[in-house]
């Protein structure tokens, strides 16, 4: 959860990062897309939300 509210305050033009309690952080990191111009690096945040009934 620490995680996620780090990435809301860090990351500029997102402003619909919505926190929830029951959503947690897994992972991030770089992939490379390929475009007409060549590979472009991205930065992916991988979360994950848990269901309880």
């Amino acid at each position: 959860r620490q995680k996620l509210i780090e990435l809301q305050r860090d990351l500029i033009g997102v402003d619909n990062l919505s926190i929830q309690h029951d959503r947690q952080f897994i992972r991030e990191g770089c992939l490379q897309k390929l475009s007409r111009k060549g590979y472009q690096q991205r930065m992916f945040f991988l979360v994950g939300e848990q269901a309880f009934d």
